[in-house]
């Protein structure tokens, strides 16, 4: 599988832990979501991707301002 980003074929999968913030003044007293995806790491660029898990997808759900 290539890069998206430099079209580079030197890729690694690797375990992570992310912590997702969910962004604005108004949501600091929401707690952070803690994932555990593996991570897809572009070696040539660093472009990395992974998936949120669809049970988890719900908690970062924000209101959209007009």
């Amino acid at each position: 599988m290539v890069c998206k980003s430099c079209d580079g074929a030197n890729r690694n999968t690797l375990n992570a832990e992310i912590a997702i913030h969910v962004p604005g003044i108004e949501n600091l007293d929401r707690p952070m979501l803690w994932i555990f995806p593996r991570i897809s790491v572009c070696m040539n660029c660093g472009f990395s991707e992974f998936f949120v898990p669809k049970e988890k997808l719900q908690f970062l759900e924000v209101e959209q301002k007009p």
